[in-house]
């Protein structure tokens, strides 16, 4: 796992945090890191949204880089968050 990586994780991830954060309607709500040393992880309401084992980001062969990682990341929340949204007629009584 490469030390410059985490660190831009740990932007994207806490750049997003303070972003959930401003709301102040949801604390709990927020996006975690998790890694073993090897791997790093991305979580939000607990499920998986990005892997650095699993890289599902876009590669630009010309620029020679992957997609930036926050606004993948804010848009994987978004997904997340509406198929979830799908879900609520279930419950409805």
């Amino acid at each position: 796992m490469e030390p410059q990586l985490l660190n831009i994780v740990d932007t994207a991830v806490s750049n997003i945090n303070m972003d959930l954060q401003e709301d102040e309607k949801e604390d709990e709500i927020y996006l975690e890191i998790h890694t073993n040393g090897f791997c790093i992880v991305v979580k939000f309401l607990g499920e998986q949204i990005w892997s650095s084992e699993n890289e599902d980001r876009n590669f630009d062969d010309d620029a020679n880089e992957w997609e930036p990682l926050e606004p993948f990341l804010r848009k994987k929340c978004k997904d997340l968050i509406i198929k979830i949204s799908k879900l609520q007629g279930i419950f409805n009584d």
